[in-house]
């Protein structure tokens, strides 16, 4: 027969294997979890540098046609702001408008009820 003790520190050690295997489950699911979070945060990232992206072609867009429709000019303009080249293009009747650079592409079409020059 085992005394107390012996069957006390049976216990003891298979419930140290059991709290290790629970640890390092704790700590996979813990790794996952930080890495769909980091993905996640990425995706976002790169989408808002998209979206940003978008914005300053658009704002080109605006000061040309702004430019065009006040000063006239060429219709085929080449633009250098930093380290981005636009290519903006108006047609001959003033109602179409596009700016181009390596990553956006943006159209426009005037309407002359309701577009206004500030």
């Amino acid at each position: 027969m085992r005394s107390r003790w012996e069957v006390d520190d049976l216990r003891k050690r298979r419930n140290s294997g059991y709290i290790l295997f629970e640890a390092l489950v704790a700590l996979g699911l813990l790794s996952i979890g930080i890495l769909i979070y980091h993905t996640g945060t990425l995706q976002l990232l790169a989408q808002e540098q998209d979206q940003y992206r978008r914005v300053r072609c658009v704002r080109v867009l605006k000061e040309e046609i702004r430019e065009y429709l006040s000063y006239g000019g060429e219709r085929q303009r080449r633009l250098v702001y930093g380290d981005e080249v636009y290519q903006v293009f108006f047609s001959e009747d003033k109602r179409d408008a596009k700016a181009v650079n390596a990553a956006q592409e943006v159209a426009v079409h005037l309407e002359t009820a309701s577009f206004h020059i500030d």
